[in-house]
Protein backbone atom coordinates (compact mmCIF):
# COMPACT_ATOMS: atom_id res chain seq x y z
CA UNK A 1 0.00 0.00 0.00
CA UNK A 2 1.22 3.48 -0.88
CA UNK A 3 0.33 6.65 1.09
CA UNK A 4 -2.16 9.20 -0.16
CA UNK A 5 -0.28 11.93 -1.99
CA UNK A 6 -0.52 15.53 -0.86
CA UNK A 7 -1.98 16.45 -4.25
CA UNK A 8 -4.98 14.26 -3.43
CA UNK A 9 -5.32 14.54 0.34
CA UNK A 10 -6.66 18.08 0.51
CA UNK A 11 -9.30 17.34 -2.16
CA UNK A 12 -10.58 14.08 -0.65
CA UNK A 13 -13.05 13.59 2.17
CA UNK A 14 -11.93 12.23 5.52
CA UNK A 15 -13.83 9.01 4.79
CA UNK A 16 -12.00 8.54 1.48
CA UNK A 17 -8.59 9.07 3.05
CA UNK A 18 -9.36 6.74 5.96
CA UNK A 19 -10.39 4.05 3.47
CA UNK A 20 -7.32 4.65 1.30
CA UNK A 21 -4.98 4.40 4.29
CA UNK A 22 -6.96 1.58 5.89
CA UNK A 23 -7.19 3.34 9.23
CA UNK A 24 -9.92 4.24 11.71
CA UNK A 25 -10.46 7.56 13.44
CA UNK A 26 -11.80 5.79 16.54
CA UNK A 27 -9.09 3.16 16.99
CA UNK A 28 -6.20 4.17 14.72
CA UNK A 29 -3.75 1.60 13.41
CA UNK A 30 -2.86 -1.51 15.33
CA UNK A 31 0.72 -1.87 16.52
CA UNK A 32 1.57 -4.71 14.12
CA UNK A 33 0.42 -2.69 11.11
CA UNK A 34 2.28 0.40 12.36
CA UNK A 35 5.51 -1.62 12.58
CA UNK A 36 4.97 -2.96 9.07
CA UNK A 37 4.45 0.54 7.68
CA UNK A 38 7.48 1.89 9.51
CA UNK A 39 9.58 -0.81 7.86
CA UNK A 40 8.02 0.03 4.48
CA UNK A 41 8.10 3.85 4.57
CA UNK A 42 11.07 4.32 6.88
CA UNK A 43 11.51 6.63 9.89
CA UNK A 44 9.81 10.02 9.86
CA UNK A 45 12.89 12.22 9.58
CA UNK A 46 14.60 14.36 6.98
CA UNK A 47 17.73 13.19 5.21
CA UNK A 48 20.94 14.43 6.80
CA UNK A 49 22.89 16.91 4.71
CA UNK A 50 26.23 18.58 5.30
CA UNK A 51 25.79 21.87 7.16
CA UNK A 52 26.53 24.81 4.88
CA UNK A 53 28.48 27.76 6.23
CA UNK A 54 27.79 31.47 5.79
CA UNK A 55 30.58 31.91 3.21
CA UNK A 56 29.38 29.00 1.07
CA UNK A 57 25.83 30.38 0.97
CA UNK A 58 27.07 33.91 0.22
CA UNK A 59 29.32 32.82 -2.65
CA UNK A 60 26.44 30.91 -4.24
CA UNK A 61 24.65 34.22 -4.82
CA UNK A 62 27.44 35.58 -7.02
CA UNK A 63 27.56 33.02 -9.78
CA UNK A 64 25.49 31.98 -12.73
CA UNK A 65 24.96 33.32 -16.24
CA UNK A 66 22.85 36.36 -15.30
CA UNK A 67 25.35 37.51 -12.66
CA UNK A 68 28.31 37.33 -15.03
CA UNK A 69 26.31 38.95 -17.83
CA UNK A 70 25.51 41.95 -15.62
CA UNK A 71 29.04 42.03 -14.25
CA UNK A 72 30.32 42.15 -17.84
CA UNK A 73 27.88 44.96 -18.60
CA UNK A 74 29.18 46.91 -15.60
CA UNK A 75 32.78 46.43 -16.71
CA UNK A 76 31.94 47.53 -20.26
CA UNK A 77 30.10 50.60 -18.99
CA UNK A 78 33.13 51.53 -16.88
CA UNK A 79 35.55 51.07 -19.79
CA UNK A 80 33.54 53.36 -22.08
CA UNK A 81 33.38 55.99 -19.35
CA UNK A 82 29.81 55.53 -18.13
CA UNK A 83 30.84 55.17 -14.50
CA UNK A 84 27.45 56.03 -13.02
CA UNK A 85 25.76 53.17 -14.90
CA UNK A 86 28.60 50.82 -13.94
CA UNK A 87 28.21 51.67 -10.25
CA UNK A 88 24.43 51.31 -10.48
CA UNK A 89 24.73 47.79 -11.93
CA UNK A 90 27.25 46.78 -9.27
CA UNK A 91 24.99 48.11 -6.49
CA UNK A 92 22.06 46.11 -7.89
CA UNK A 93 24.20 42.96 -8.05
CA UNK A 94 25.32 43.40 -4.44
CA UNK A 95 21.80 44.09 -3.15
CA UNK A 96 20.41 41.12 -5.08
CA UNK A 97 23.17 38.91 -3.70
CA UNK A 98 22.51 40.01 -0.12
CA UNK A 99 18.76 39.44 -0.46
CA UNK A 100 19.40 35.98 -1.90
CA UNK A 101 21.90 35.25 0.90
CA UNK A 102 19.44 36.15 3.67
CA UNK A 103 16.61 34.19 2.03
CA UNK A 104 18.69 31.06 1.45
CA UNK A 105 20.28 31.25 4.90
CA UNK A 106 16.86 31.35 6.56
CA UNK A 107 15.61 28.46 4.42
CA UNK A 108 18.72 26.38 5.12
CA UNK A 109 18.57 26.95 8.87
CA UNK A 110 14.83 26.19 8.86
CA UNK A 111 15.48 22.85 7.16
CA UNK A 112 18.21 22.07 9.69
CA UNK A 113 15.79 22.88 12.52
CA UNK A 114 13.10 20.66 10.98
CA UNK A 115 15.34 17.63 11.38
CA UNK A 116 15.19 18.13 15.14
CA UNK A 117 11.42 17.62 15.08
CA UNK A 118 12.00 13.89 14.69
CA UNK A 119 13.10 13.97 18.35
CA UNK A 120 9.74 15.40 19.48
CA UNK A 121 7.12 13.18 21.12
CA UNK A 122 3.66 13.11 19.53
CA UNK A 123 0.28 11.99 20.88
CA UNK A 124 -1.49 9.47 18.66
CA UNK A 125 -4.29 6.91 18.78
CA UNK A 126 -3.22 3.30 18.21
CA UNK A 127 -4.85 0.04 19.21
CA UNK A 128 -7.87 2.09 20.31
CA UNK A 129 -5.93 4.00 22.99
CA UNK A 130 -4.12 7.33 23.12
CA UNK A 131 -0.35 7.02 23.55
CA UNK A 132 2.77 9.13 23.10
CA UNK A 133 5.45 8.06 20.61
CA UNK A 134 8.60 9.48 19.08
CA UNK A 135 7.74 11.57 16.04
CA UNK A 136 10.22 9.54 13.98
CA UNK A 137 7.93 6.50 14.48
CA UNK A 138 4.87 8.12 12.86
CA UNK A 139 3.56 6.34 9.75
CA UNK A 140 0.88 7.12 7.14
CA UNK A 141 -2.48 6.26 8.67
CA UNK A 142 -1.62 7.22 12.25
CA UNK A 143 -4.23 9.37 14.01
CA UNK A 144 -2.58 12.38 15.69
CA UNK A 145 -4.09 14.27 18.63
CA UNK A 146 -3.31 17.99 18.38
CA UNK A 147 -3.58 20.94 20.76
CA UNK A 148 -2.23 24.49 21.06
CA UNK A 149 1.56 24.59 21.48
CA UNK A 150 2.23 21.44 19.45
CA UNK A 151 4.74 21.26 16.62
CA UNK A 152 3.43 19.38 13.59
CA UNK A 153 5.87 16.53 12.91
CA UNK A 154 4.45 15.09 9.66
CA UNK A 155 2.06 16.18 6.93
CA UNK A 156 -1.48 15.66 8.22
CA UNK A 157 -5.02 15.82 6.87
CA UNK A 158 -7.50 17.22 9.38
CA UNK A 159 -10.33 14.94 10.52
CA UNK A 160 -11.92 17.29 13.06
CA UNK A 161 -10.98 20.60 14.63
CA UNK A 162 -12.13 23.25 17.09
CA UNK A 163 -10.81 26.80 16.71
CA UNK A 164 -7.57 25.51 15.16
CA UNK A 165 -4.95 27.96 13.89
CA UNK A 166 -1.40 27.25 12.73
CA UNK A 167 1.73 29.29 12.12
CA UNK A 168 2.99 28.14 8.70
CA UNK A 169 5.54 30.91 8.16
CA UNK A 170 8.39 28.41 7.93
CA UNK A 171 6.74 26.96 4.81
CA UNK A 172 4.48 29.55 3.18
CA UNK A 173 5.85 32.84 4.56
CA UNK A 174 2.43 33.77 6.01
CA UNK A 175 3.04 36.30 8.79
CA UNK A 176 -0.15 35.48 10.73
CA UNK A 177 -1.63 32.17 11.98
CA UNK A 178 -3.91 30.43 9.48
CA UNK A 179 -7.36 29.06 10.47
CA UNK A 180 -7.73 25.34 9.75
CA UNK A 181 -10.92 23.37 9.03
CA UNK A 182 -11.48 19.77 7.87
CA UNK A 183 -13.54 20.55 4.74
CA UNK A 184 -12.07 19.42 1.38
CA UNK A 185 -10.67 22.11 -0.91
CA UNK A 186 -10.15 22.26 -4.67
CA UNK A 187 -7.63 19.91 -6.25
CA UNK A 188 -5.63 22.81 -7.71
CA UNK A 189 -5.49 24.84 -4.48
CA UNK A 190 -2.17 26.51 -3.73
CA UNK A 191 -0.23 25.28 -0.71
CA UNK A 192 -1.30 28.30 1.36
CA UNK A 193 -4.97 27.62 0.52
CA UNK A 194 -5.00 24.02 1.75
CA UNK A 195 -6.80 24.87 4.95
CA UNK A 196 -7.47 21.23 5.80
CA UNK A 197 -3.77 20.29 5.81
CA UNK A 198 -1.18 20.60 8.57
CA UNK A 199 2.41 20.60 7.38
CA UNK A 200 5.55 19.30 9.05
CA UNK A 201 7.37 22.16 10.77
CA UNK A 202 4.33 24.36 11.39
CA UNK A 203 3.20 25.25 14.93
CA UNK A 204 -0.28 25.10 16.44
CA UNK A 205 -1.10 28.49 17.99
CA UNK A 206 -4.62 27.71 19.24
CA UNK A 207 -7.37 25.11 19.17
CA UNK A 208 -7.74 21.34 19.22
CA UNK A 209 -7.85 18.77 16.43
CA UNK A 210 -7.39 15.21 15.27
CA UNK A 211 -5.70 14.45 11.96
CA UNK A 212 -4.47 11.57 9.81
CA UNK A 213 -0.79 11.28 8.86
CA UNK A 214 -0.60 11.25 5.06
CA UNK A 215 3.13 11.76 4.44
CA UNK A 216 6.28 11.40 6.51
CA UNK A 217 10.00 12.09 6.23
CA UNK A 218 11.28 13.21 2.83
CA UNK A 219 7.77 12.89 1.35
CA UNK A 220 6.53 15.87 3.38
CA UNK A 221 6.25 19.39 2.00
Amino acid sequence: MQPVTLEASHALSVQQISKNLQTSGTSGLNSAEARRRLASFGPNHLREIKRRGFLSILLRQFRGFIFWLLAGAAAFAYVIGDKIEAVAIIVVLILNGLIGFVTELRATRSMEALRNFAQVRTRIRRDGTIMTVDARDLVPGDIVIIEAGDIITADLRLMSSSGLECDESVLTGESTPVPKVPDPVAQDSALSERTNMLFKGSAVTRGLAEAIVVNTGMNTE
